[in-house]
């Protein structure tokens, strides 16, 4: 495995472009700049990857910060340019990921050394790397987790002469606004510096497989609530919805008694001084006798 510490590369590029190569700190004196990129020897710079259920599945981090010193002077022949823009980014995201912009203003020259960040694009090219080498660890190597990774960081600086005819509207200095607005620099040119740096891929530990749901306790049934009555099931053939039948008559007044052991057949008892009379398709009711004369 390689360290977590970055390599340092320093070849600098016109608009036509260049290659990137691993070297120690060195300079660029291409077009109008000399330009100059290194990172501490170890940055202990990590980018974490988390999942579930035995497969690694996206990056818990939304950027990586990176230690780096940035270097940018004009030369001597370029004194009439300033530096008019100063991005850093990821290489292989391109345009998915934000740049991170190290000056907004024009400047003469740039001098930093800062924890950068740079913007990982969730399904960029960086993250799916990342992701692809936790999964695949075997079983051993994911009880430590690591693996390391290389990034291509490229740094794109731009110039430009201040071009603004201040002079044709008034005879006072242009303000600042004017000043600091890049779109009033003619010939703007970008040189850029790449860098590989290799940095630590860090698999966290899967979280547990869910546990299965406990079945559900059963409910208590009471007695009381229970139906004794036997229903036969009718499917009607003109819509979907089931009838349902029963032989235990409507005794108004009585008592319904089963009368057969199967359960099938019912009467309705009256008391003594009734008499039953049929009110309808098994139902009953339970009146006075008439009196005779």
């Amino acid at each position: 495995m390689r360290s977590a510490a970055l390599t340092l590369a320093t070849i600098a590029t016109c608009l036509l472009g260049a290659t990137a190569t691993r070297a120690e700190a060195a300079d660029s004196k291409v077009g109008r700049l000399t330009l100059s990129m290194t990172a501490a020897t170890d940055s202990g710079s990590e980018l974490v990857v988390e999942g579930a259920g035995g497969r690694y599945d996206r990056v818990a981090q939304g950027a990586l910060r990176l230690p780096l010193s940035l270097a940018a002077t004009l030369t001597a022949d370029a004194s009439a340019y300033k530096i008019v823009a100063s991005e850093l980014a990821l290489k292989a995201d391109g345009s998915a990921a934000p740049a991170t912009q190290v000056e907004t203003v024009p400047v003469s020259s740039i001098s930093r050394s800062d924890d950068f960040a740079f913007g990982l694009a969730a399904q960029g090219p960086v993250a799916q790397n990342a992701i692809a080498a936790c999964n695949g660890l075997s079983a051993d190597e994911r009880t430590t987790g690591k693996r390391s990774m290389t990034l291509a960081l490229v740094w794109r600086v731009t110039t430009g002469r201040f071009a603004f005819q201040w002079t044709n509207y008034d005879r006072v200095a242009p303000s600042h606004d004017i000043l600091n607005n890049r779109d009033f620099y003619a010939e703007q040119e970008t040189q850029s510096i790449e860098m590989l740096a290799d940095i630590t891929v860090r698999c966290q530990p899967m979280t547990a497989a869910a546990v299965a749901a406990a079945p559900m306790a059963e409910r208590p049934i009471h007695k009381a609530n229970l139906i004794a009555t036997p229903v036969t099931l009718e499917p009607d053939t003109a819509t979907t919805t089931v009838r349902v039948r029963s032989d235990r008559p409507q005794c108004d007044g009585g008592m319904v008694r089963q009368v057969s052991n199967s359960g099938s057949s019912y009467l309705c008892l009256c008391p003594g001084n009734t008499e039953r009379v049929a009110k309808g398709e098994n139902a009953f009711a339970c009146e006075k006798r008439s009196r005779r004369r």
